[in-house]
């Protein structure tokens, strides 16, 4: 069942709002998810758009049609195991023989611009210090001025392995 916004007193299209008693927590940090519908922002036509169940984060973001199935999406978890798998761990802990990961990364005052990332964002990077004796993180960064993937600047804080990829089936995604 979809769920519209509702006209209010002077017509203007209001969204009703997620019940936030039935979010579970952010699986990754363990807040409050952020519940809203989101317009597409054209006039006149305020009751289209999304429902979107976010965390302040960054690392878990659920977008469905209707609030039913947002709220149905953002509490379907994974196993026990797979989610002890994406936890955040101490970055003195990550692997330093090239393993490509997933980084929590504070960006530096001396490089950073608003234009050009978050103060602490997510993205992927690499150590090579057992390979080459060079203890230094690699990872991306983006540009957003030019909109392509440039040097990450920063430190990692924090890292958890990358996802598994799905199996491949008679060569389709699974």
């Amino acid at each position: 069942m979809t769920t519209q916004p509702t006209p209010s007193a002077d017509n203007s299209a209001q969204p009703p709002t997620l019940s936030e008693e039935n979010l579970l927590p952010c699986p990754f940090c363990g807040k409050q998810p952020i519940s809203e519908f989101n317009s597409v922002g054209v006039p006149g036509m305020e009751d289209c758009g999304y429902w979107g169940i976010d965390c302040t984060c960054g690392m878990a973001q659920v977008h469905a049609d209707d609030e039913e199935f947002a709220i149905a999406k953002w509490n379907n978890r994974a196993s026990a195991e797979i989610a002890a798998r994406l936890q955040w761990r101490p970055i003195s802990e990550a692997p330093k023989d090239g393993t490509l990961i997933l980084l929590r990364v504070q960006s530096d005052r001396e490089n950073w611009t608003p234009l050009e990332d978050a103060m602490e964002h997510t993205t992927i990077g690499s150590n090579s210090r057992d390979l080459n004796d060079i203890d230094e993180w690699t990872f991306a960064g983006w540009c957003w001025s030019h909109d392509h993937y440039t040097e990450g600047y920063g430190t990692p804080v924090m890292w958890m392995p990358l996802p598994t990829a799905p199996e491949m089936k008679g060569g389709q995604g699974a």
